[in-house]
């Protein structure tokens, strides 16, 4: 199988992975709401975000083990797979610990003495963190695994793990509405239940399939020095990016209370379901990316960061403009009752992340060379920055649209400096290819489908056909600007050639 196609394969398989967890998503989120309230909602999306506060771990770790993995394959170096892999889950180990210690000493303090907890909930707020403890510390511990399948491209095994994981779930909504118990402390034991199986299953299976996950202690300074170094400063810009993320969270809570915190969990939800399908195509690109530099295909690693920007901003974008077009139906018909700022909060949310997704493909390119210091402290101080402007919006009381507004103001600055750096390291990348191609193309077309699906919803009253007719219209708009616009001749030359081939079949 090339490689084009193998992408192409593993982003379907991506796809339908992220389709069944959206569509069960949106229907469990639905029943939670309704069967928790929004009380207890909040509290659990408040108490939630102590701990992931440490995700920053998970997700500095991950990407971690991901290049060092990514890149020996590249190289077809199986005994060096075998260290890498060991070394890592020596370091998982001794960070899954000193989860369970900051969450039950810091976070328990944080939670009794500084969140706002409704009268009469303390015990139960104290329960969700206990299994948030638990739950964080079993996933940093499965970094590895899902590194390895990350690494070797075997993005199938997501899909079929999905179909499980998505049933356990809506177990968990049955169990909620026929049990007379806590209900946020059911919901809590619950999902931590569920966790710990999709989390044994993954391990059986790479145990199963890839030699180098057969645990051995090893204890090699030079590669756990390499994995550190590389790891630390992800591990910054990562936790500056959490602190942002849950600062915000913190900074809501303090300032307008538990009711906002719940709008907030519920836009959060919506928005990083819809930007994952975008996030999931770069999930299929990254190895790709790594292990074409390894292999020092420099013009191959060109194109690649070029379509990975380039079709994941499209991506986003083609789910994002439907949405945002019918913002106010489909939280109708998804929630029933809205929260106040939900799909103002969402909207800027979706907007601002369709430029991150750009900075993202940046960010795995220079992580290919294995020098990130650079670009994680522009990231990490840009987020910081973000942080900081929306506590001092709060502060002095601006309103809430702006505060959520200037959130975002890290971006730009994220990319211009992921720029510089990326060209300093990799003077081989043709810079102004790679942003008019990822970047100003689908920007150009993405603006100029959302005036015109905003024109055509003006032709019906009836909300369902808006969302009918803008969505069938938006696919088709993107389509023909993906087929004419964005393919080279080559690549349209493939898709006629399919096409004609399946006539011919039905024929």
């Amino acid at each position: 199988m090339s490689e084009n196609r193998r992408i192409a394969k593993n982003t379907i398989l991506l796809y339908i992975r992220l389709v069944i967890a959206t569509l069960v998503g949106l229907y469990t989120t639905r029943v939670v709401l309704k069967v928790l309230g929004v009380e207890n909602y909040g509290i659990y999306s408040v108490v939630g975000s102590i701990m992931s506060m440490l995700s920053f771990l998970k997700s500095s770790m991950s990407t971690s083990t991901s290049r060092f993995l990514s890149y020996e394959i590249g190289l077809k170096n199986n005994e060096r797979l075998r260290l890498i892999f060991s070394t890592s889950m020596m370091i998982h180990l001794f960070f899954a610990l000193f989860v369970v210690l900051f969450g039950e000493t810091i976070g328990m303090w944080f939670l009794e003495n500084k969140l706002n907890i409704p009268d009469g909930r303390m015990e139960a707020a104290k329960f969700v963190l206990h299994c948030s403890v638990i739950s964080t510390a079993l996933t940093i511990t499965q970094v590895p695994y899902n590194s390895v399948l990350i690494a070797h491209e075997k993005m199938g095994v997501y899909a079929y793990v999905e179909v499980l994981n998505v049933t356990l779930k809506l177990l968990i909504v049955y169990v909620l509405s026929i049990l007379d118990f806590d209900k946020l402390k059911l919901y809590a034991f619950l999902y931590l239940a569920v966790t710990l199986l999709v989390s044994l299953v993954y391990r059986i299976f790479c145990i199963r399939s890839f030699e180098e996950t057969k645990l051995s202690f090893i204890w090699n300074q030079v590669m756990m020095k390499q994995i550190m170094h590389f790891s630390i400063w992800q591990m910054f810009s990562s936790l500056c990016m959490s602190m942002k993320q849950q600062g915000q969270n913190f900074i809501v809570n303090i300032y307008r209370g538990v009711t906002l915190n719940a709008a907030l969990g519920i836009s959060d939800m919506m928005y990083g379901t819809l930007t994952s399908l975008s996030y999931n195509m770069l999930s299929a690109f990254n190895p790709p990316i790594i292990k074409a530099y390894a292999e020092k295909k420099y013009f191959r690693m060109s194109q690649l960061i070029s379509n990975a920007s380039q079709f994941s901003f499209l991506m986003l974008a083609f789910i994002s403009i439907p949405v945002i077009v019918n913002m106010q139906y489909i939280l109708t018909l998804w929630l029933g009752t809205i929260p106040a700022y939900v799909p103002e909060i969402t909207v800027i949310a979706l907007v601002f992340n369709c430029f991150g997704t750009f900075n993202s493909v940046l960010t795995t390119s220079i992580n290919a060379t294995g020098q990130n210091k650079t670009r994680s402290i522009i990231t990490g101080c840009s987020m910081l920055l973000g942080l900081l402007v929306l506590y001092l919006s709060f502060l002095f009381d601006f309103p809430i649209i702006y505060s959520f507004i200037s959130f975002y103001i890290g971006i730009p600055i994220m990319i211009i400096g992921s720029l510089i750096d990326a060209k300093q390291k990799m003077p081989f990348l043709e810079i102004k290819k790679i942003l008019f191609v990822g970047l100003f193309r689908p920007l150009m077309g993405s603006v100029i489908i959302f005036f015109l699906v905003n024109y055509i919803k003006l032709l019906f009253t009836s909300c369902f056909l808006q969302l009918l007719f803008t969505s069938i219209f938006s696919m088709l708009l993107f389509v023909i600007y993906v087929y004419f616009v964005c393919l080279d001749s080559s690549q349209r030359n493939v898709i006629q050639l399919k096409v004609n081939s399946c006539l011919k079949w039905k024929l």
